[in-house]
């Protein structure tokens, strides 16, 4: 096998993985030539990219207060992941609703063999409840980590993978937290930021003790595992 590629077994097809670039587990904005991105798209919208992830988010409750999911958005070799979706309790809607649709996402998810991206404001508490819920064999990985070193080793030990965004490159105490945890849990991501992805690699480089492209393999190799 090529050096710059890797096959995962997906959607019973096998696809070559780009590993020559950077991996971009969940952004909102188009990829740049040297980037394969994950697009987050939310249920009902056009699938505008060849690949990426499709989710009923939290947010959309405000225009869908009681959304029909339907298998046929998901079962799409173009949607690679399910997300971004979750809990967050800033919204309106109540709790007991969004962890009813979460959870139909995460039986989607696991009825697929696909990963889950997560979206989550104060909800650990029921991210960790869910997990035990779930087989191993389900991965998960809450984008946007911003949290201490106490709880993502609490996140990490129940089975969930971490992606931290831009927030890296300007906190110190996340900056500590990402250098010592362990990488093969690890994921990197734009989200909504307009800050280049490989500022955020270099960063995050620099902080795990590993060049460039050691990381960009060992992310690889953490998106081959969410594949089981």
């Amino acid at each position: 096998m090529p050096k710059c590629l890797l096959s995962i077994q997906l959607h019973l097809k096998m696809i070559e993985l780009p590993v020559n670039k950077l991996l971009n587990i969940h952004s909102h904005r188009e990829a740049s030539t040297s980037e394969f991105t994950i697009m987050n798209h939310c249920y009902g919208e056009d699938f505008r990219s060849d690949i990426g992830s499709v989710g009923f988010h939290p947010l959309q409750f405000q225009q869908t207060p009681k959304p029909s999911l339907q298998l046929s958005a998901f079962d799409d070799p173009r949607v690679l992941m399910i997300g971004e979706c979750g809990i967050d309790y800033r919204y309106e809607v109540d709790v007991k609703t969004q962890t009813l649709i979460f959870e139909e996402q995460l039986d989607i998810a696991k009825q697929l063999r696909k990963p889950v991206v997560i979206h989550q404001v104060k909800a650990y508490a029921d991210l960790l409840r869910l997990r035990k819920q779930r087989p191993s064999s389900l991965k998960m990985v809450i984008h946007g980590f911003r949290g201490k070193k106490i709880l993502a080793d609490q996140l990490i030990q129940a089975g969930f993978y971490l992606s931290f965004g831009a927030h890296l490159l300007e906190t110190d105490q996340l900056q500590q937290t990402f250098g010592e945890l362990p990488i093969d849990r690890l994921f990197l991501e734009t989200d909504e930021s307009e800050a280049p992805l490989v500022k955020i690699y270099q960063t995050a480089a620099d902080l795990s003790g590993k060049s460039l492209d050691e990381l960009r393999l060992q992310l690889w190799q953490n998106f081959k595992d969410l594949y089981p």
